[in-house]
């Protein structure tokens, strides 16, 4: 058990994480006509690889549409400079952990809180044991 009700792979593609895993994730993909339906938030967003791909003029619109998604978590992965997608990302959610592994960066986000003073809860934490291009290869493993 993963401590999650819901789970949306944003930029699902082909659909490597849906049918990695044992139980059901919802699909969304804007280049992928029977998946492009407007997504409903969930308790887990996963969003690999997409990021980096998405034009420089539409990434803010973009990380917005993340941030009204996410119920509890966001798992991100991307290339690319860590400060800007940690300006970036950052201006909209709680960056709860930025991990370097090779060239990839591996973000861990949450839903920013109305008051300052308001302590973030911890999340459940999604931890990537093991890595690689193809996300056929990751080791998932989930914490409550």
């Amino acid at each position: 058990k993963c401590g999650f009700k819901s789970v949306l792979d944003y930029g699902s593609g082909k659909g490597t994480l849906a049918t990695s895993l044992d139980f059901p994730i919802w699909e969304y993909d804007p280049a992928i006509k029977e998946k492009s339906e407007h997504p409903r938030a969930a308790d887990l967003v996963v969003c690999t690889d997409v990021l980096d791909c998405i034009e420089e003029q539409y990434l803010e619109d973009v990380v917005c549409h993340l941030k009204s998604l996410i119920k509890q978590v966001g798992y991100f992965t991307m290339t690319g400079e860590r400060k800007k997608w940690e300006e970036l990302i950052g201006k909209y959610l709680h960056v709860a952990d930025v991990k370097e592994i090779g060239d990839k960066l591996q973000f861990v986000v949450g839903p920013k809180r109305q008051k300052v003073d308001q302590p973030i809860p911890a999340p459940v934490m999604i931890q990537p044991v093991n890595i690689q291009a193809d996300l056929t290869k990751v080791d998932w493993k989930f914490a409550a």
